[in-house]
């Protein structure tokens, strides 16, 4: 929406067009574009690519773990973004649209349906290992105090 960020506040129904780039810009976890619908019953037909972009300000975005509500308060979510970019990446992958990519020990995801961005930490196969193992030892515990 421009290089700061802002809310822009549709009252109908939006419909993003085949040849359109629908620009992001991210400040903090707390502070970034959105586009938001007014009233009820109001629609978000996707095309076209989605560029979500890191003001230079916020230089940790891609390893900032978190949620951004980038859409919201439409009722129905229909058509298919043709791409999108993030954090100056465009290898997503699209299934059913939900755009997933793994990079760095991170999972971006964006899922049309919800208008949300996730970005989350991928767990190690290591920790994973620790977990199960210390959940076996509390439950051998568990066995012997009772």
């Amino acid at each position: 929406l421009g290089d700061a960020t802002g809310s822009l506040t549709i009252d109908g129904n939006l419909t993003l067009l085949s040849s359109s780039t629908t620009e992001i810009d991210i400040a903090s976890l707390m502070d970034y574009d959105s586009i938001d619908a007014l009233g009820l019953n109001r629609s978000l037909t996707y095309s076209g690519f989605l560029q979500v972009t890191a003001l230079p300000t916020y230089t940790n975005f891609a390893t900032q773990v978190g949620s951004y509500q980038l859409f919201s308060n439409f009722s129905t979510w229909n058509g298919l973004l043709t791409g999108i970019e993030v954090a100056g990446h465009t290898d997503y992958t699209n299934i059913g649209g939900v755009w997933t990519r793994e990079a760095d020990g991170y999972i971006y995801s964006f899922a049309q349906n919800t208008g949300v961005l996730n970005v989350q930490l991928v767990p190690e196969p290591s920790r994973a290992v620790l977990l199960l193992a210390g959940l076996g030892l509390l439950i051998i515990r568990r066995r012997r105090v009772y």
